[in-house]
């Protein structure tokens, strides 16, 4: 297992345990990327037509198994990091 876990879920829906897991990670800015190709995955089968909608149901997270604390909160309030990373 690499150091950083990358999640993302439904607001209202969540999986239980480990049911949002989506890739575990080396750096950082790698578990972002995998949480933004879940989120492009969702508006390629879901109805939504901006990111921005997307994130108003969704969630996504980066766990540090080192420090053992979730270290990156993703939600409505602040997907914008993610939304400029995908752009570059």
């Amino acid at each position: 297992m690499k150091r950083y876990l990358a999640f993302f879920g439904e607001q209202y829906y969540p999986s239980q345990g480990m049911g949002d897991f989506v890739n575990d990670a080396d750096t950082i800015d790698e578990a972002k990327l995998f949480i933004i190709g879940s989120a492009k995955r969702e508006l390629d089968v879901r109805y939504y037509d901006t990111f921005d909608e997307l994130w108003n149901m969704r969630w996504g997270c980066i766990y540090d198994t080192e420090l053992r604390q979730t270290i990156e909160l993703f939600d409505s309030s602040n997907f914008g990091e993610l939304e400029v990373m995908q752009l570059q």
